[in-house]
C-alpha cells in the first residue's frame, strides 16, 4: 500500500490540475487505485470535465470528489483563494466501489438506494467515505439507511460547502459530476478506517431535558421556557464567556433520550433562531421528547484540546507507524476564524502522525461513525485514519 497527498494553490485551473496529477505520478510507484479530490469554487470552470480528465489520466482509479470553501493537504490549509487538494493511493488487496445516490427521488432509501450501492458487500467490514450536498440531501434518513444496510461499515465524510443553494456544489465519481445528492466510496479487504473527532465546543450550564418541543423548536427545558434559561445562564457566566455567548453559542444534543452524557458525548448543533411570541428556541436538528441537551460555547482552546485528545486516543490503539494516510473534514467555522491563525487542525494531525499523507476540506458538516451510529457534526474536525488491516493489530 502506498499513499500520497498534494495541494495546488495555482489560480489557473488547467495548470493546477496538471500539477496535482503530475505529483501523483511522481510519488506513487504505479497508477493510483483511488483518488479523492477536493476543490474550491475558484476552479468551477473545470468541474464538469474533472471526472473525464482524471479518468483519461488514471483509467484504473476509483474517483471521488467534492467542492469546499477551503481545502487542505499536508499541514497546509487554503481557506481562501484557489485550491485543489488530493489524496491518492495504490491499494493491493483492497476492493473499491464508488457510488452516487440521487436524494431528490422519493425512493432514495428504497430501490434507488439499493441500485446505487449494488456490488458493495453487506457482510464485510467496510471503510466508507461519504460526501453530500447539504441543500438537497436529507442526511439523517440517509445515514440511518446506511447503518441498517451496512452495520459493519465505518464512515467518514463531510458536506460540500462554498455555495449558497442547491446546485452550487460539485460532487463526482467515475460516473460523472452531480451538484445534488450524495456520493461515496466503499473499500474492503486489507484496509481499515479509524476515526477521531474533535468537537470544538465546551459545555456551559448543566445538562437539561427537552420536556416540550415542536418539530425542531425547543418549547420547554426542564419545564421552563428556553429563553428564560438562556437569560439566567448568560448572567451566571464570566465576562469572557459572555462575549463568546453572543457569537459562539451552540447546543449539544444527545442522540438517545433519557441519557446523560459528559461534554464530549454530545453532538453539536447550531441554534438558528427563536420564536418571539412563544420564546421557543429553534435548533438545526429534529428533536425528541425527553432528549438531553446542553448549551455549548465554540472555543479555540477547547477545540485544540478536544482534537488532541481524540487523536491521542485513536493513535494509542495501534502501533505508532501503522497509519498509512488520513482524510480530514473540518467545519467551515474553524480554521483562521476560530483559532486566529491558519493550519491548526491539519497540523495537529501531522503532529500525531508525522509526514502522514493527508487531504480534506472545510465543509458544512462532518460525518463520522461514533457511539455505534453514524453521526453528523458541526464545528468539529473529523479525521479518518487509514491503515492496512493486516498490519493494524
Amino acid at each position: 500500500m502506498r499513499w500520497t497527498s498534494t495541494l495546488s494553490l495555482t489560480p489557473e485551473s488547467p495548470r493546477a490540475l496538471a500539477d496535482v496529477m503530475l505529483a501523483i505520478e511522481r510519488d506513487l510507484d504505479g497508477p493510483p487505485d483511488v483518488l479523492i479530490l477536493h476543490t474550491t469554487p475558484h476552479h468551477r470552470p473545470l468541474w464538469d470535465r474533472l471526472p473525464s480528465l482524471l479518468a483519461d489520466r488514471f483509467p484504473k482509479a476509483a474517483l471521488l470528489g467534492v467542492s469546499g470553501g477551503g481545502v487542505l493537504a499536508d499541514g497546509t490549509e487554503a481557506e481562501e483563494g484557489p485550491g485543489i487538494a488530493v489524496l491518492a493511493g495504490t491499494l493491493p488487496g483492497v476492493e473499491l466501489r464508488t457510488f452516487q445516490i440521487d436524494t431528490r427521488s422519493d425512493d432514495s432509501r428504497g430501490d434507488n438506494f439499493a441500485a446505487a450501492l449494488q456490488g458493495v458487500p453487506v457482510d464485510r467490514e467496510l471503510a466508507m467515505v461519504l460526501l453530500a450536498d447539504p441543500f438537497s440531501t436529507p442526511l439523517r434518513p440517509l445515514l440511518s439507511a446506511l447503518e441498517y444496510v451496512f452495520p459493519s461499515a465505518t464512515v467518514i465524510g463531510g458536506l460540500a460547502s462554498g455555495g449558497e443553494k442547491a446546485g452550487d456544489h460539485l460532487l463526482f465519481t467515475n460516473q460523472g459530476s452531480v451538484s445534488t445528492g450524495a456520493v461515496g466510496l466503499a473499500m474492503w479487504g486489507d484496509i481499515q478506517l479509524d476515526i477521531a473527532v474533535g468537537q470544538g465546543c465546551r459545555p456551559v450550564g448543566p445538562p437539561m431535558i427537552v420536556t416540550k418541543h415542536r418539530d425542531n423548536f425547543i418549547v420547554a427545558l426542564d419545564e421552563r421556557p428556553p429563553m428564560m434559561v438562556l437569560r439566567e445562564l448568560f448572567k451566571s457566566l464570566p465576562e469572557r464567556d459572555q462575549l463568546l455567548f453572543r457569537s459562539s453559542l451552540q447546543l449539544g444534543v444527545s442522540e438517545e433520550p433519557h441519557t446523560h452524557h459528559n461534554g464530549e458525548d454530545f453532538v453539536i448543533r447550531d441554534i438558528i433562531g427563536a420564536d418571539a411570541e412563544t420564546h421557543a428556541l429553534a435548533v438545526a436538528t429534529p428533536l425528541q421528547q425527553w432528549q438531553v441537551v446542553r448549551f455549548m460555547l465554540r472555543d479555540a482552546d477547547a477545540s485544540r484540546l478536544s482534537l488532541h485528545q481524540a487523536l491521542s486516543e485513536e493513535g494509542a490503539r495501534w502501533p505508532a507507524d501503522s497509519a498509512e494516510a488520513a482524510l480530514v473534514f473540518s467545519g467551515h467555522a474553524r480554521g483562521r476564524a476560530l483559532f486566529g491563525q491558519p493550519h491548526v487542525d491539519s497540523r495537529q494531525v501531522r503532529a500525531q502522525h508525522e509526514m502522514l499523507p493527508i487531504a480534506g476540506f472545510f465543509g458544512n458538516g462532518e460525518i463520522a461513525t461514533g457511539h455505534d451510529q453514524i453521526e453528523l457534526h458541526t464545528c468539529s474536525s473529523a479525521v479518518g485514519v487509514l491503515r492496512r488491516r493486516s498490519g493494524g493489530s
